[in-house]
């Protein structure tokens, strides 16, 4: 688009420095140069020719913040559930999610993780395991003070004939600590469906 208005902005000067000349030739002891309005419009066309002046943006204006140094938290978080089925049936699939967050205090950053599993089921009890390895770029300095947290869902899906069921029961987790770099935390829950 910009190179179509420069094409007809220049085309524009052609025609009217074409149009200036021919009245100077036909007029010749009329006056010196071509029309004095020509000439505004001329130097108003070089002007919408040129590139804007680009002004400064606030933010540039302003200096820059600081770089916050900042430390790479990289592990393992094991979650261990044994459920207590509410009807237990054979053919029944149990899955368990987990999703885990933190938000670090330094950086603004936000780190989101999500994981599941299906657990085995023998009878009326039911055991997965939910590993979610994880690498997150922190504060050094808002690193102790950083906590994860979370919930976790179970859900029950029977294989009945008369249609599918299902029965899910969610909590939150209890906030930890950012764990070492390099840790496996391991956790462990009882939760019923």
């Amino acid at each position: 688009m910009k190179s179509i208005a420069k094409i007809f902005a220049a085309s524009l000067v052609t025609l009217l420095g074409a149009t200036a000349i021919a009245q100077s030739a036909a007029a010749p002891n009329s006056h010196p140069g071509p029309d004095p309005s020509t000439n505004i419009r001329l130097q108003r066309l070089e002007r919408m020719m040129q590139p804007a002046a680009k002004t400064p943006s606030k933010e540039a204006a302003e200096s820059p913040e600081p770089e916050v140094a900042t430390t790479i938290r990289t592990g393992t978080l094991i979650y261990n559930f044994t459920i207590q089925l509410s009807t237990p049936q054979t053919g029944n699939d149990v899955i368990c999610y987990l999703s885990l967050g933190i938000s670090d205090a330094g950086t603004g950053s936000y780190f989101d993780e999500t994981g599941e599993a299906y657990a085995t089921v023998s009878g009326s009890t039911a055991h997965c395991t939910v590993k979610i390895p994880y690498s997150w770029v922190l504060a050094t300095s808002s690193v102790a003070t950083d906590m994860v947290t979370g919930y976790y869902s179970v859900t029950e899906y029977t294989g009945a004939t008369t249609g599918m069921y299902y029965h899910s029961n969610s909590h939150e987790l209890t906030p930890i600590n950012v764990p070492a770099n390099g840790a496996t935390t391991s956790s462990g829950f009882l939760p019923r469906t």
